[in-house]
């Protein structure tokens, strides 16, 4: 009887480490902690709570906003909304422009928030593939049903 004793405290010890462990990943890991926002809700957002902090921001680049430097491998630009309202300016200097950054293509920028300069200081940055299926021009005309003859 105790052989089986020791193998539950050893499977239950290990079990309990296990799930301690994922915690201390989980709560270590600073992308658990960041808010996620589009750019018109960053800037609706009160500055004392977002000030500072951890975000992450979703939208698409800025028309004629990029502005890259090969030599300090230094990326501004701006994050607008779906309406073309509401823009961010983003910073990132953790490496190479991404091959497929674009100007209106989606991104998605990490890193923190100075509310009161309306800037992201990013060290994170994601590029959003383009959709390969566009929907199909419509003519005005409505296509028969097979078999219909008509």
């Amino acid at each position: 009887m105790d052989g089986r004793v020791l193998k539950f405290v050893v499977a239950g010890a290990l079990l309990t480490a296990g799930v301690g462990a994922l915690m201390f990943s989980t709560l270590k890991n600073p992308e658990s902690s960041l808010t996620r926002f589009t750019p018109d809700q960053l800037l609706a957002a009160d500055p004392a709570e977002v000030g500072q902090r951890g975000v992450q921001v979703d939208g698409f680049v800025a028309e004629g906003t990029e502005r890259y430097d090969m030599n300090a491998k230094e990326l501004r630009f701006q994050v607008r909304d779906t309406a073309k309202t509401a823009f961010v300016n983003v910073v990132y200097r953790e490496g190479l422009k991404p091959d497929t950054f674009a100007e209106g293509q989606g991104v998605v920028v990490s890193g923190r928030y100075e509310a009161v300069a309306n800037i992201i200081e990013a060290d994170k940055l994601m590029t959003k593939c383009p959709s390969k299926y566009e929907a199909e021009p419509t003519t005005g005309a409505t296509a028969s049903a097979p078999g219909t003859g008509q």
